[in-house]
């Protein structure tokens, strides 16, 4: 059944506007939401609209986004509304998000800010601390690889795959190690150079952040 989300907005608003005024609900004794019967964001700031609650405002955002195909609805919303309908929205609204994003990152490149302007030290030292965080948190909820008989699994499945570090043979993991011990990288703040994780052993035992350094060779 074909549905006018327009018709379906104008019913709701006004049986809600109605059902407050019959039990006295007002933005003075809760908290109540202004809603622009046309949407401030696309009409700008018109006179008509209604008082509503937050659940029947998000509801009502979703209803303007369906039916005039255009963003309305903020991300709060999410906890007051059916989940059908707030797939409908992100649905209905999937090009003109993605075109958000891309304008969001357009400008951040272009301030000099966001992850696409860190450099590839500063990104693998986010990936660390990001990942020293979640690791911690499964290490302590005793989840993912921690949670029991995880690690004995892991280690035994690779093994009889021959993938990950049983992948390569005696040579491969010899020259892997070679390369990694030969490069120098030396301490922007000190100077002091030594390999990848002599250097990173150094910088965190003087507090020195770990992105600051730069590769020699």
């Amino acid at each position: 059944m074909d549905i006018d989300w327009w018709e379906a907005l104008i019913i709701f608003v006004n049986e809600c506007d109605q059902k407050n005024k019959e039990l006295g609900l007002d933005p003075h004794h809760i908290e109540m939401e202004w809603n622009h019967t046309l949407p401030q964001c696309l009409f700008g700031d018109q006179p008509c609209g209604q008082w509503l609650t937050l659940r029947q405002h998000a509801i009502a955002s979703c209803l303007q986004t369906i039916a005039l195909r255009k963003i309305c609805f903020c991300g709060w919303h999410n906890k007051f509304v059916p989940k059908w309908l707030w797939e409908k929205c992100k649905e209905v609204t999937k090009k003109e998000r993605q075109e958000w994003a891309r304008k969001a990152g357009d400008e951040a490149n272009s301030q000099g800010v966001g992850c696409s302007c860190a450099s590839s030290e500063t990104l693998s030292e986010w990936g660390r601390k990001g990942g020293a965080i979640v690791g911690a948190r499964m290490k302590k909820d005793k989840t993912g690889i921690f949670a029991p008989g995880m690690q004995q699994l892991g280690g035994q499945t690779t093994f009889e795959l021959g993938v990950g570090l049983f992948a390569q043979s005696t040579e491969q993991l010899k020259e892997c190690g070679r390369k990694t011990t030969s490069q120098r990288w030396e301490c922007l703040v000190t100077g002091h150079i030594s390999t990848p994780g002599g250097l990173a052993r150094f910088q965190k035992a003087r507090n020195i952040d770990t992105s600051l350094r730069r590769r020699l060779r």
